[in-house]
């Protein structure tokens, strides 16, 4: 599902986007109240990878 408006665009989240989330969810300081903190990419792609599987089973 994705929704759009003129300033924003609400979409799942996929592969193409595993930069971006680790750049975010990487830096320690800025996420250190939060359960998951990636330490490469590959755990990115993982938590990607689990997303989408709990998406199609709902």
């Amino acid at each position: 599902m994705k929704l759009e408006t003129t300033h924003l665009i609400i979409r799942p989240i996929t592969l193409t986007d595993k930069n971006e989330i680790f750049n975010c969810r990487s830096d320690i300081e800025t996420n250190k109240y939060l359960g998951w903190i990636p330490k490469t990419i590959d755990d990115v792609e993982n938590f990607i990878g689990k997303i989408s599987k709990q998406r199609l089973c709902n």
